[in-house]
């Protein structure tokens, strides 16, 4: 099994972020983001909420629930995990693995596929995930 050349990405904005409850001894954030994106030349606005904590100085990840909607109207969504670490400046690097899932047959070519991305967010609050096959 190997990972595909870049098939999407999706280019967003950090809309809110707020401080949780300590895991442990670990700080712990939830993060809001919106943007746009595609994948399988499938076009897609993407919004989502994750939630992660430190641990030994790399952030553990969790997406538990975003959305997709199509410009036509087909709506799906996507959880994701993964881990990471704060860069220079303030900003972030995940890696992990994103699932999609959609009873829409304008979105079903995304079912079923194990996806990975790069996740980098810059200290202006701007991010961008590039999205990958693994298969």
């Amino acid at each position: 099994m190997a990972l595909s050349a870049q098939i999407g990405s999706i280019q967003c904005r950090i809309s809110g972020q707020r401080v949780l409850d300590n895991v442990g001894n670990s700080p712990a954030v939830e993060i809001t983001w919106q943007g746009e994106g595609s994948t399988d030349g499938i076009a897609f606005a993407a919004q989502g909420t994750y939630s992660a904590y430190m641990r030994n100085g790399f952030w553990c990840g969790e997406q538990k629930g975003g959305i997709v909607l199509t410009p036509d109207g087909a709506a799906g969504v996507f959880t994701a995990s993964g881990v990471g670490h704060s860069t220079e400046g303030g900003g972030s690097s995940f890696r992990g693995p994103i699932y999609f899932w959609s009873d829409d047959d304008r979105l079903a070519p995304l079912n079923g596929r194990c996806f990975v991305y790069e996740w980098e967010v810059s200290p202006d609050g701007t991010a961008e995930a590039k999205l990958f096959e693994w298969g």
